[in-house]
């Protein structure tokens, strides 16, 4: 099942057993807000600009293969009219630590530019150590002037079952709109450690 570009989307509940693959793409709703209920799903595609959509998944516990590579902005950037921008970026920092959690099964995983910029304008990861994740290949797609060193490195350390770690890095979108609450990651560094990686993978288009 495919959507692209749909508008008012709120609630996507599938029961199916024999439907196994969603795509969503450039979907916006007035409400800001999709959960997505889909308890046999395999294989799960967000891409695309979902402006101020956020995603909540709900059970998605047969997920093999989840890609979420699409693009959030900062509620400013889309003209929203309050005094700042923290509880918005607060609130959407831990829906992703619950998703993350809902992901914690899933095999092969691959995680956009977003995931690695949300931290820079407020804070860590915190509990992501404590997911247990089972991922066992992991791909990183980051923009190389805006990822936070330290966010990556929770990712990865998270997920110690890694088998397989691809990392591409790519140059900077054009036209990006700088949060006031991004930081500087030009002195940061990270260690972890991956009993299991067999196979690393850093491809740069830069």
């Amino acid at each position: 099942m495919e959507f692209y570009s749909v508008n008012g989307l709120n609630s996507l509940l599938i029961g199916s057993k024999k439907l196994k693959n969603l795509i969503l793409k450039d979907l916006q709703n007035d409400t800001g807000n999709l959960e997505i209920n889909a308890p046999y799903l395999e294989y799960l595609n967000i891409a695309g600009n979902l402006r101020n959509l956020q995603c909540r998944l709900l059970d998605v516990s047969a997920l093999a293969t989840a890609k979420l590579t699409f693009t959030v902005v900062c509620c400013l950037e889309l003209g929203f009219k309050i005094p700042d921008c923290h509880k918005y970026h607060e609130t959407f920092i831990t829906l992703t630590q619950q998703n993350i959690g809902k992901l914690r099964l899933a095999k092969e995983i691959t995680m956009g530019a977003w995931f690695f910029e949300a931290p820079c304008m407020l804070q860590q990861f915190k509990e992501l150590p404590n997911l247990d994740l089972k991922w066992t290949r992991l791909t990183l797609d980051l923009f190389l002037d805006n990822f936070d060193v330290n966010s990556v490195a929770d990712l990865i350390g998270a997920a110690t079952c890694i088998e397989t770690l691809d990392i591409n890095i790519k140059t900077s979108r054009f036209g990006r709109y700088h949060c006031k609450y991004d930081r500087d990651n030009t002195d940061l560094c990270s260690s972890v450690v991956l009993p299991n990686l067999k196979n690393v993978k850093i491809d740069s288009q830069v």
